[in-house]
């Protein structure tokens, strides 16, 4: 797991940026095959697909988790704060995320299907890891930008 590095930069108006750093190109914090589900509104488990499953850590969107079907389509996934992931079983996970494509802004669950239960549980280490990121950042915002004058 490569360490993420705080970086800041004096902005043009004299305040300080913040720039969250994961590595060259802004790699993955994790990247696996799996197949991905999503719980439909009759609480059932509809398959998305097969492809790459991936979680992120940047400044702009924070943590998020991004799957690539197997021919295309994109689904990202952002991780809130309060986002929690649970073991299903010994190779499944879900956890809860509000899909970028979706105008509603409410959450969805998702579950992921991993070939080994090692692939799983290295998801809920990495998962875990971007969560607790977001709260530093949120918190850490929110003590630099303090009350407005």
């Amino acid at each position: 797991i490569e360490e993420v590095t705080i970086e800041y930069s004096e902005g043009d108006d004299g305040d300080y940026e913040r720039e969250y750093l994961e590595g060259e190109d802004n790699e993955p914090m994790f990247e696996k095959r799996a197949t991905l589900h999503i719980r439909d509104q009759g609480n059932k488990w509809t398959k998305a697909g097969q492809g790459e499953l991936s979680i992120y850590f940047d400044n702009i969107n924070l943590a998020c988790v991004k799957f690539k079907i197997d021919g295309g389509k994109l689904i990202t996934t952002m991780i809130s704060t309060e986002s929690n992931v649970q073991q299903l079983t010994d190779k499944e996970v879900s956890w809860e995320g509000i899909d970028q494509d979706l105008d509603s802004g409410d959450s969805q669950e998702y579950k992921a299907e991993f070939s080994s239960s090692q692939a799983a549980q290295e998801f809920i280490v990495i998962f875990n890891e971007a969560t607790e990121l977001s709260q530093t950042f949120d918190s850490s915002y929110v003590e630099e930008s303090g009350p407005e004058d």
